[in-house]
């Protein structure tokens, strides 16, 4: 994915959150993170636990005007939270399309590539998960934690973990919370 398309998924992230949470980025980061929920009730799309295979951990279908997310009611919060925010990626992203969109190997519609092509698979696995990451560690909240981080606990503890604070801070694994800092050149 290049940089362009990477900063039209930023936008489309930020402005679902500005529009969910009217603006206000000190709604944004309540307890437990980005609230997903609100999010997916805010664009309409139905959460539905269900017991899926550990092969299929999250689905979204889209119907006209019906969008629902099937997640595997067996995940942990920080994977469930990550991968309902990567099927409101696909959702959002191909929302141009009408059918079923599945965490599959499918053929999935990118600017950058043609329809038909393999590569279009992982170019949607990329897509999805830059939006859950900018969803749910939004550039200008992330950087203003990391700020926070350095300026009050650093100095205290030199054995500070300060990746692991913010995905807890951010409710996010430390290896999703690791590539959105280094994504955005703050590692």
């Amino acid at each position: 994915m290049n940089k362009r398309r990477q900063k039209q998924i930023e936008r489309i992230a930020l402005t679902i959150l500005r529009n969910c949470f009217s603006g206000n980025p000190e709604k944004l980061l309540v307890s437990g993170g980005i609230d997903v929920k609100k999010v997916a009730s805010y664009l309409g799309i139905e959460l539905v636990p269900q017991e899926l295979k550990d092969d299929f951990p999250a689905e979204a279908s889209l119907n006209t005007t019906i969008g629902k997310i099937n997640h595997n009611a067996k995940d942990g919060l920080r994977r469930y939270r990550f991968m309902v925010a990567q099927e409101i990626g696909r959702y959002v992203l191909d929302r141009q399309h009408q059918g079923k969109f599945e965490n599959l190997p499918l053929r999935y519609f990118s600017i950058f590539t043609a329809n038909d092509s393999p590569i279009n698979e992982d170019v949607q696995e990329r897509e999805a998960n830059a939006f859950a990451a900018a969803l749910l560690m939004p550039r200008d909240l992330l950087i203003d934690a990391v700020k926070k981080a350095y300026q009050s606990r650093m100095p205290e503890n030199e054995n500070y973990d300060i990746i692991q604070a913010l995905a807890d801070q951010f409710e996010v694994s430390k290896l999703a919370m690791s590539t959105r800092l280094t994504n955005l050149d703050l590692a």
